[in-house]
């Protein structure tokens, strides 16, 4: 039988919470901010970091309001569909949001199998895996160091050089994926 190799994660990755923080970011401020240029966007927009871990909670808490990047169900439901197995997520959330992650996996896959690590260390969660696909600076050079191939949609806030090996930017999220998708399966 044929296996997915790739995992993903999920925020800044499947669906697009950045926007969402950064509109409670501006509300909560009450005026506009800038867009954040690293991955700790509390220096960004210059906000107490429990304030917005607050208002990271309660977006995530409202999962049904979270826009999904476009195509993401087309691709999950390819790589199930040419190989009958779950589709992996790691997340750097806190398990105490597995509800409502679940019901967000839920409201994006809908029949689609699949599981979820909740890790801050995704690597360890890696080895069955050649393929990632994070948002997150961080982990892509650590995995692109490891020699593991890492698709990552790009933000104002995770640039990163463009001769970085085993790491393919994708710049239209999901749209451009379709073009590796055979690739992150070992067919049998």
């Amino acid at each position: 039988m044929s296996r997915i190799n790739i995992a993903f994660d999920i925020d800044g990755t499947i669906i697009d919470i950045y926007e969402s923080v950064k509109r409670e970011v501006e509300w909560y401020k009450d005026e506009s901010v800038d867009d954040a240029t690293g991955y700790i966007m509390g220096d960004t927009w210059n906000i107490n970091n429990i304030i917005l871990s607050n208002i990271i909670n309660t977006i995530i808490k409202n999962y049904n309001c979270i826009p999904i990047y476009e195509y993401v169900y087309e691709v999950m439901k390819y790589l199930h569909d040419k190989t009958d197995d779950y589709i992996q997520f790691i997340t750097s959330r806190s398990i105490t949001h597995y509800t409502y992650t679940h019901m967000l996996l839920k409201r994006i896959l809908k029949d689609i199998p699949f599981q979820i690590a909740f890790s801050e260390n995704k690597i360890e969660f890696l080895n069955n895996y050649d393929f990632f696909m994070d948002d997150r600076r961080k982990t892509v050079l650590e995995l692109s160091a490891m020699g593991k191939t890492v698709f990552m949609p790009t933000h104002c806030y995770n640039n990163i050089p463009d001769e970085v090996p085993n790491v393919i930017k994708l710049n239209d999220k999901f749209n451009s994926f379709f073009h590796y998708i055979d690739e992150c399966i070992i067919w049998n």
